[in-house]
């Protein structure tokens, strides 16, 4: 990615054909971003699970206090 070797370069000492390099290339640039966004999402995901769970706990303790009451 920073242009230090030729495409031939890479692909000579990988013992791969030039296009293989420049498919990965292209991947890694389709999906660079992703790599960290994915992170975010799934702290978000997580937080909203936590959220779920407390108001879980929260109309259990109602429930169960409902029926200790009577």
């Amino acid at each position: 990615m920073k242009g230090d070797k030729t495409i031939n370069e890479i692909a000579k000492q990988y013992e791969v054909h030039p296009k293989t390099i420049g498919i990965w290339k292209k991947t890694i640039e389709e999906i660079a971003g992703s790599l960290f966004s994915r992170k975010n999402k799934k702290d978000k995901e997580v937080a909203e699970k936590e959220e779920q769970i407390e108001e879980l706990h929260r109309q259990l303790g109602k429930a169960n206090a409902g029926v200790e009451f009577f």
